[in-house]
């Protein structure tokens, strides 16, 4: 049950910068275009996954505590 806590924080970061149109733009690419996390970061966001996660990662943490 702490995943969806997490995998929330994560996505409503995502939303939170970026807007819900490009968080559903990645979602689709991934899920259904099964393009990797890498290239649908790069296509939909500008920027490189890794430095998303790593964002994503910091701000989980910050929530958490």
């Amino acid at each position: 049950s702490a995943a969806y806590g997490v995998g929330y924080l994560a996505v409503r970061h995502l939303v939170d910068r970026f807007g819900e149109q490009a968080m559903l733009a990645f979602f689709k690419a991934v899920v259904h275009e099964r393009k990797s996390p890498e290239a649908a970061s790069t296509e939909v966001f500008g920027e490189p996954w890794q430095a998303l996660q790593d964002d994503c990662v910091s701000y989980v943490r910050s929530a958490a505590s």
